[in-house]
């Protein structure tokens, strides 16, 4: 049996039916108009992502914040290099390398600069304008520079800084995602995305992309406060061993110090990413509505993104010490980690003066303060009495020869020792 809507149509008059078909027509032109107004084919992948800068206006805006950087480094007394200076001539042959393999090859009238800083930094301002500190240059060797330059670079070709002020600007209209460091989780994402263009520009421009690891590995510390707050880049160890996956990925691209001759085909295609292919439907016949949903979709993964980043960090910070203020306490301080609410381990930072102490640690995402009361030692190390908001029970910690205090800790349970919760480890100094 038929359905009734379909009679229905059978018996609209044909004139009816090319009107219905004209309005749905225009309305599937004006969505793909909206959509064209917010949005911009990505340089890398083709699809469709939110930019409220249009690419036509990316490189003068870019151009311009370059501008308004220089004069606020100025400020600061901070100037960019004269062009006979050996740092940028430098720099600048790195830079000259590194271009040519990347989708701003042959591009006029880009922004170079090398600023007087001994900061280690660099920075992209959109439209392929780049910045570079002299610090940077003083601590990272030539092939770690062009790994930096590419990144930055990278930034520019997958319009970052004009995406993430998009969705920062529509999400704080819709007021949500803005709490517990979604911007900073949002910003690492797009960092790892500019990590592997970098890489890969590398790789493409005769490069090792090894460097991209060594230029982080240096700075790796074992400080466990780098993952005590929400992060806009990863963490160094963490940035080293996803640099040497992706660099392990390109390496196939890589011949040193020659650009590789398939670097046009590459950049629309490689083992990162590949380009959309095909014609878009036609505005006004399906088009806008694609459109649209693609836009949606890229919209909603890259936000999906943002947030397992933004879990990870949170669970990061619940194992990272409290950053404390210890100055003037006269408790010596420590940090480390602690199994007091297992299975889950915290970070934690403690203090001890004489038979006193203090504790500090993250439990649902709060601080939580306790007290430490030293009763009794052996040959091998120190037995405390503890208690805070949730309990109390006894701690006995060793010293060990790196200065640090390490051991176990106990919850009262009516046994001598009572119910074992799990390890105490606390190294001398403070989290900064």
């Amino acid at each position: 049996m038929l359905n009734m809507r379909y009679l229905i149509f059978l018996f609209l008059p044909l004139s009816s039916l090319t009107l219905a078909g004209e309005f749905l027509s225009t309305v599937d032109e004006v969505i793909g108009k909206t959509v064209d107004s917010v949005a911009q084919e990505d340089e890398l992948t083709g699809a469709l992502t939110l930019n409220l800068v249009q690419s036509e206006n990316a490189f003068i805006s870019g151009m311009r914040f370059f501008l308004q950087g220089e004069i606020e480094l100025e400020k600061q007394g901070i100037y960019a290099l004269e062009k006979t200076n050996p740092t940028y001539l430098r720099a600048k042959k790195i830079y000259d390398q590194v271009i040519d393999a990347t989708h701003y090859r042959g591009v006029k009238g880009l922004k170079f600069e090398v600023y007087n800083s001994d900061e280690v930094n660099a920075y992209a301002t959109g439209g392929g304008h780049v910045a570079i500190f002299k610090g940077l240059l003083d601590r990272m060797s030539d092939n770690e520079v062009a790994y930096v330059i590419g990144h930055e670079l990278g930034h520019n070709a997958a319009s970052h800084s004009f995406e993430n002020a998009s969705t920062l600007i529509l999400n704080e209209l819709a007021r949500r995602d803005l709490r517990y460091g979604y911007a900073e989780a949002f910003t690492n994402v797009n960092e790892q995305e500019a990590d592997r263009l970098g890489i890969l520009y590398a790789s493409l421009a005769g490069i090792d992309p090894e460097s991209s690891v060594t230029a982080w590995t240096k700075f790796i510390s074992n400080d466990l406060s780098e993952y005590a707050y929400f992060r806009t880049h990863p963490a160094y160890r963490e940035r080293a061993a996803l640099n040497r996956e992706t660099a392990r990925k390109v390496r196939q691209y890589y011949t040193p110090n020659t650009l590789n001759p398939d670097t046009e085909k590459l950049l629309e295609c490689n083992v990162l990413y590949c380009a959309r292919s095909g014609e878009r439907v036609e505005d006004g016949k399906g088009g806008g509505i694609l459109k649209a949903l693609e836009l949606i979709a890229v919209t909603v993964a890259n936000n999906q993104n943002a947030k397992d980043e933004l879990a990870k960090q949170k669970q990061e910070i619940a194992y990272s010490a409290p950053r404390i203020n210890w100055a003037g306490s006269g408790y010596s301080p420590f940090w480390g980690i602690v199994d007091r609410h297992p299975p889950a381990t915290s970070g934690i930072s403690f203090g001890l003066a004489g038979n006193q102490g203090v504790f500090y640690y993250n439990f649902n995402n709060q601080v939580l303060e306790g007290r430490l009361s030293f009763y009794s030692q052996d040959q091998q190390g120190y037995w405390y009495r503890w208690s805070d908001g949730y309990g109390r029970g006894n701690l006995y910690l060793r010293p060990f020869n790196d200065g640090s205090l390490r051991g176990t800790i106990y919850i009262d349970n009516g046994s001598a020792s009572g119910q074992k919760l799990g390890e105490w480890v606390g190294y001398s100094g403070v989290v900064n």
